[in-house]
């Protein structure tokens, strides 16, 4: 059994802004082509870069303000046009199930173009989402998507036609287990040809009474084995 990183209640909060960023071209990216020795100056001169200058918020250009719990984001061309789209991963609170929510998935529609939003199209199920992997997981050549949700829920499949519709096979197609997803990975563990997933479980998520029980229950244990030591 494979359990993820314990609970940081201080180090995040619900409701945070989700902010896209793209890369600008730097003195030696696109454009007039740079001398070799432009290029590899010393490191005092990359230190004096003004970091303000390499990179562009394009939130509002591009995908507009989000104010959802999103876990993790998923880049990946979900609808065969060559074009990257962004999934983000949303649902409950960090340390306590809450509401299940609509991950988001906001289709690129070229340079200088907002980007289309099609949650309800793509993911139309509300879930406590802690990841999303886009993979071809049936070989047809068409994305298909695995959401892992946590809190003792169960996981989703959708499979891909290429053209940005998507069915839940999740019913037929994925172990009927109720889980605490905090992550999860392709590959091809086996090496029989065909993508495998880990995924990995957090556990049974216990109220603050139950965990004050818990606690209480182990001190106890530890005071009766301290007291026959003596």
């Amino acid at each position: 059994m494979m359990y993820g990183p314990s609970m940081m209640r201080q180090a995040l909060r619900p409701g945070l802004l989700v902010t896209l960023v793209v890369l600008a071209l730097s003195a030696c990216g696109g454009g007039e082509q740079q001398s070799e020795q432009a290029c590899q100056g010393p490191a005092q001169r990359s230190a004096s870069i003004d970091p303000d200058n390499l990179w562009d918020d394009a939130t509002k250009s591009t995908i507009g303000a989000t104010k959802e719990w999103t876990n993790k984001v998923e880049l990946a061309d979900i609808n065969g046009d060559g074009l990257v789209d962004i999934l983000f991963a949303n649902g409950g609170d960090y340390d306590y199930p809450g509401e299940p929510t609509f991950s988001q998935v906001f289709l690129n529609q070229g340079p200088d173009q907002m980007f289309e939003e099609a949650t309800r199209q793509v993911l139309p199920n509300a879930m406590l989402a802690r990841v999303i992997k886009v993979r071809d997981v049936n070989a047809d050549g068409s994305p298909d998507i695995l959401v892992g949700t946590t809190f003792q829920t169960q996981s989703r499949l959708y499979l891909g036609d290429g053209s940005g519709d998507f069915t839940d096979v999740t019913k037929t197609h994925l172990p009927q287990i109720k889980a605490s997803v905090g992550d999860l990975e392709f590959g091809d563990v086996d090496g029989d040809g065909d993508l495998d997933v880990v995924l990995v479980d957090w556990g049974k998520w216990k109220s603050d009474v139950e965990r004050r029980r818990t606690d209480d229950a182990v001190a106890q244990r530890w005071n009766r084995t301290l007291h026959r030591c003596h």
